[in-house]
């Protein structure tokens, strides 16, 4: 199988704007556009922040990556956390994921990008297994703590 993805330009946003609505709202969160948008618009602007990946057909995708960019000081080098993928029930469960994990994991890889973290969720198996499937490592005794400021 072969994946077809695209960086995200700032005339893709309305479409990564749909699907992260749709991934909110089976996910049981209640965000609203305009902060999503105020979210992932600087991700498809192509700074420094970060980036955003849409899978499968340009018209109509199926799912999406977002990454933000980061310096690791035990690595001394440049670092990527994924902050949100999603892929729609209908195409689930066929490799696309893990397909897609590889394949921004090698362009990140070839961009100077060392090491790149995602949190493993709580009591969701399957999103485990794949995240492990994809060669990513859980740290151990690692919990992540969060003060907003």
């Amino acid at each position: 199988m072969s994946t077809a993805y695209h960086l995200c330009q700032p005339e893709d946003l309305d479409l990564l704007i749909s699907l992260a609505l749709r991934r909110t709202e089976e996910a049981g969160a209640d965000y609203e556009e305009e902060t999503l948008r105020a979210g992932y618009a600087p991700l498809c602007a192509g700074g420094s922040e970060g980036a955003a990946y849409l899978f499968g057909p340009a018209r109509a995708p199926v799912g999406y990556l977002a990454i933000t960019f980061g310096w690791s000081v035990p690595l001394a080098a440049p670092e990527a956390r994924i902050v949100d993928m999603y892929i729609r029930p209908s195409v689930r469960r066929r490799g696309l994921a893990g397909e897609a994990l590889r394949a921004v994991s090698r362009g990140l890889r070839e961009g100077g990008i060392k090491a790149i973290h995602v949190e493993l969720p709580h009591g969701n198996a399957p999103v485990s297994a794949l995240i492990r499937r994809a060669g990513f490592v859980a740290d151990p005794g690692a919990i992540r703590a969060t003060r907003l400021l």
